[in-house]
């Protein structure tokens, strides 16, 4: 498709305009990331000078925390029988019955 002369002289005309609009658009953008840094770095000037909170605390880690207080108290508990001479029967272990064939090898031929 060939261009004709009068599309050659809208182009011309044209040409400072569409200059400056692709000016326009690259110093947008440098701006917008220079807004979007200064943002960024006050956040971390708030974050750096404020207290946070206390999260909540009523969850899992809470019960975490109790379990193992009270495993450490039980622990406690039966050393002090055991250095008293109090021996209590164990709790007989479970065996675990395992197959000498099963799971030593891998189909991998699907």
């Amino acid at each position: 498709m060939a261009i004709q002369p009068i599309d050659m002289q809208v182009l011309f005309s044209r040409l400072n305009q569409l200059g400056k609009e692709q000016a326009e658009q690259r110093d947008g953008q440098l701006h917008t990331q220079l807004v979007q840094g200064a943002e960024l770095v006050k956040r971390a000037e708030q974050q750096e000078h404020s207290v946070t909170g206390a999260r909540e605390t009523e969850g899992e880690d809470v019960r975490h925390v109790k379990d193992e207080n009270r495993r450490q108290q039980q622990g406690k508990k039966s050393d002090a029988g055991k250095k008293r001479g109090e021996d209590k029967e164990e709790t007989p272990r479970q065996e675990v019955l395992t197959e000498a064939y099963l799971g030593k090898k891998i189909d991998i031929s699907g």
